[in-house]
């Protein structure tokens, strides 16, 4: 397709519509108190005004009249925009070094890999029954308990855009469907975790907290007035006289995703088996650990810093997520409710049990209930999410449970894409139940070898 001017306007004009909603967005959650209770981020709130008001819903009664073909590419946008999110995952990553890895990240590293398998097995479990009592239903019903608990609502174009390119009429559907529970993580996460560092506060499992306490204000409404307590954006490792240091790091993230761009169109052009199979997300993510190693090799790893990096994915993440919402089909996803709730439950049930109580009881060091509910919010909702939690039971980060968590997020992370880029071929070739004894088997031996390791420890009321 020829890049025209009237193209590039069209895109414009998409962004600054999106834009608006953004906006829009930030607005309503630092006035109404129903989206500050809940912290809904502005990406949820605008996206699901845009659709709500918009001819998703509404039709040719539009309040917000979007043209038909904005819509359509609203829903393509997700899956575009999170190739650079997923290639930007080991930029700046640090690791443990062994001791800090065995006493803190270790343990914590296996709950957060536990859990990323028992939702892949209990998702495609449950959509493994709705197929065998509908053959109507698409044949990967159950990746979005995954993509919509752990990856949250920019994982939906990730997985729309992965069975868009295996040439899948029914990728927007299930891109809709993962939005959904998505949404229903963030939600259920936010109440249900908050309700767990209540109760362990009154248990008195907490390390800092030693009772229920109010959540500050600027949390609730999404901005700081107090200019002394405005977190840094980042550090400014090269000077603007020779590059602006977002757009350094974004021309690096964005030239390692166009790279992976090339292998895959070359791979398919020699036809090379197997190799040419693989989504060009997870190129991106395969080239850019070796960018990493390469710039850590140079010595020249002073020239990123982590806070950028997440701030241009957070970017990406915010357009993302709003296309996403915006262009749910609405009537098409609410004949799969019932699988919806069902996902949902049962997603909520088995993150409780594994992150927070009993298993993360034992399975994590102290002070083990910030940690679990750390890993908790981040695999109902997004990394963000398990912050917040975090913050409510830690609120100035006294304990080590930061540090351990943002690690093993990292490092689980690094597990949990190249498996989800596989999933659908897995599915597709030998079936859901085969897929999701797979996934369980993998997340009982993680557990195993945290047993045999010693990473057990002793129940909250012993210790």
């Amino acid at each position: 397709m020829a890049i025209t001017s009237a193209l590039l306007t069209k895109i414009l004009y998409e962004f600054m519509a999106l834009s608006a909603l953004l906006l829009l967005g930030t607005f309503l959650r630092a006035k109404v108190k129903v989206f500050q209770n809940l912290f809904l981020p502005a990406s949820v709130i605008g996206g699901f005004i845009g659709l709500l008001l918009g001819p998703v819903v509404l039709g040719k009664s539009a309040i917000i009249p979007f043209p038909a073909d904005w819509i359509k590419d609203f829903a393509v946008y997700p899956g575009i925009l999170i190739i650079p999110i997923i290639a930007a995952a080991p930029l700046g990553i640090v690791l443990p070094n062994k001791r800090e890895f065995a006493g803190s990240v270790g343990p914590h590293f296996i709950i957060a890999t536990a859990i990323i398998f028992f939702q892949f097995a209990a998702g495609s479990f449950i959509g493994g029954f709705f197929i065998a009592t509908d053959p109507k239903i698409y044949p990967t019903l159950g990746l979005e308990l995954f993509g919509g608990f752990w990856g949250g609502h920019a994982t939906a174009g990730l997985l729309g855009g992965t069975l868009k390119d295996l040439g899948l009429p029914y990728w927007q559907l299930s891109q809709g469907v993962c939005v959904t529970t998505a949404t229903v993580g963030l939600i259920s996460g936010i109440v249900i975790g908050t309700a767990l560092i209540n109760w362990a506060a009154r248990k008195k499992y907490t390390k800092v907290l030693t009772k229920p306490s109010d959540i500050p204000e600027p949390i609730k409404k999404g901005y700081f007035v107090d200019v002394q307590k405005q977190p840094s954006v980042g550090r400014t490792t090269i000077l603007s006289e020779s590059i602006d240091v977002l757009a350094f790091h974004l021309a690096l993230i964005l030239s390692v995703t166009g790279l992976a761009y090339l292998i895959l169109f070359f791979l398919k052009r020699k036809h090379i088996l197997i190799l040419q199979d693989l989504s060009v997300w997870l190129w991106a993510l395969l080239l850019m650990f070796g960018v990493w190693a390469l710039i850590c090799k140079l010595k020249i790893d002073w020239t990123i810093d982590r806070k950028i990096v997440n701030r241009v994915s957070s970017l990406l993440m915010e357009y993302a997520v709003t296309a996403a919402i915006v262009s749910i089909p609405v009537r098409t996803v609410l004949e799969y409710i019932v699988p919806i709730i069902f996902l949902s439950i049962v997603a909520i049930i088995i993150t409780t049990v594994i992150c927070v109580y009993p298993m993360g009881a034992r399975f994590l060091p102290d002070p083990w209930l910030e940690r679990g509910i750390a890993t908790f919010g981040q695999s109902t909702g997004v990394f963000m999410t398990g912050m917040l939690l975090l913050r409510i039971a830690d609120p100035d980060f006294r304990t080590e449970a930061l540090t351990s968590y943002s690690l093993s997020f990292a490092l689980s992370s690094l597990f949990a894409w190249p498996f989800f880029a596989l999933a659908p071929k897995i599915i597709l070739s030998w079936g859901p139940f085969s897929f999701a004894g797979l996934s369980l088997v993998i997340a009982l031996f993680v557990l195993v070898i945290a047993y045999i390791i010693g990473w057990t420890y002793p129940s909250p009321s012993k210790r």
